[in-house]
């Protein structure tokens, strides 16, 4: 992959493309977020083949694009907020503010990357803490086309509530407005593939039952990995390409 790094409104942002491709008549930019603890540049390496081959399977240039979810990499301020319950006690409201600061920095980003390359239509996948983010981006944001949520969670409450973790009531009437599984409106007939495992003990997929109860049908898929745990599975990763293709135009 190649790779282009921009500063975008200070928001460092790297675009890998693979070089040889043709460049497409509306240009696909597919965001690719992050999961807590992790960087844009550590997951990349970490995933770099897998990434690699999800981008030549397309047969034009699509743009793969990475950036430091808020307080993370280089935006970081005090890394105790990345910390899980036991570390940080406000572990609840600091997860669902980075989250949902990066679903707004990815509609920030629609609206702005284009001032410095072509890209003209948008999807996003993202793992973990970004598996939540993909979901909270597609409620902010219509411009998205399709979103893949890798071991993320739609109903936050619910993942709390797992964690024996309370809901403060300002952050109830933040999720009341905000979080998937109360703007179920806004992602029914999106293209959207959740992906959980069913090993996973830190988000259970089981968290995940009443938000996909609520989205079974049309374009939406709700797939459970058995034996995997908090991870990128290899099924996992052959049923993200083959959406990815499945959608592509």
């Amino acid at each position: 992959m190649e790779e282009l790094k921009i500063a975008v409104g200070g928001i460092p942002v790297s675009l890998y493309s693979i070089p040889q491709k043709p460049e497409g008549k509306k240009p696909l930019g597919i965001f690719f977020l992050h999961g807590r603890t992790w960087t844009s540049d550590s997951t990349i390496k970490r995933w770099y083949d897998y990434l690699t081959s999800v981008l030549e399977a397309f047969p034009e240039k699509v743009y793969l694009i990475a950036f430091d979810q808020r307080n993370h990499g280089e935006r970081m301020v005090n890394e105790i907020h990345n910390k899980g319950k036991d570390e940080n006690p406000n572990h609840a409201l600091d997860m669902f503010a980075i989250q949902y600061g990066t679903a707004k920095d990815v509609s920030y980003l629609i609206d702005c990357l284009p001032l410095f390359v072509d890209i003209q239509r948008w999807w996003v996948f993202g793992f973990s803490l970004g598996g939540h983010a993909t979901l909270l981006s597609l409620v902010v944001e219509d411009r998205l086309e399709l979103g893949i949520s890798i071991v993320g969670c739609g109903d936050y409450a619910t993942l709390m509530k797992m964690r024996d973790l309370p809901v403060s009531p300002a952050l109830e009437r933040l999720l009341n407005e905000r979080d998937p599984i109360n703007n179920i409106g806004k992602l029914k007939g999106r293209n959207l593939l959740c992906l959980n495992g069913g090993a996973d003990d830190l988000v259970q997929a089981a968290a995940n039952n009443e938000f996909a109860k609520h989205l079974q049908s049309g374009s939406f898929r709700y797939v459970v990995d058995p034996d995997a745990k908090h991870e990128l599975s290899e099924l996992m990763k052959t049923l993200i390409k083959d959406y990815f293709q499945s959608h592509y135009q």
